[in-house]
């Protein structure tokens, strides 16, 4: 979660794997601590809800894990105005499977998005008003 916490903030994965993962793993922190921390406005969802990715902005997801057996993995989807995109952290790792959205052809080591929970949303305005390097 943390990888997709950092891609949200715009700030280097290792620095807030570092500072956050092994806390959120271990159950010291949560996401809203993590987006709270990191000054993240977001909206959260009840995984009883219907959570419908219906805003342009970011949603962070989880979803079982394709590396790792009774795992969890987290994801950001990306919805646009026209398309939405999934930012998966094991894109570009070695060995590691990733999830995509099918549009036509298969992803190499890639997996067609299939269930996943929505955690939260950040919306647009703030993506795109968030300080960058």
């Amino acid at each position: 979660m943390s990888a997709c916490v950092a891609m949200v903030a715009g700030l280097p994965a290792g620095a807030v794997r570092r500072d956050m993962h092994d806390r959120f793993r271990n159950k010291g922190m949560s996401l809203r601590q993590m987006l709270d921390e990191l000054s993240i406005p977001f909206t959260e969802f009840s995984t009883v809800d219907d959570s419908r990715l219906e805003f342009v902005g970011a949603y962070l997801c989880t979803m079982p894990s394709l590396n790792i057996p009774g795992g969890q993995h987290a994801v950001v989807i990306e919805v646009t105005a026209t398309t939405w995109h999934v930012l998966d952290p094991n894109r570009g790792k070695l060995g590691r499977r990733r999830h995509y959205i099918k549009r036509g052809k298969r992803a190499r080591k890639g997996v067609e998005l299939g269930g996943y929970t929505v955690n939260a949303y950040v919306c647009y305005s703030w993506l795109r008003d968030r300080p960058h390097d």
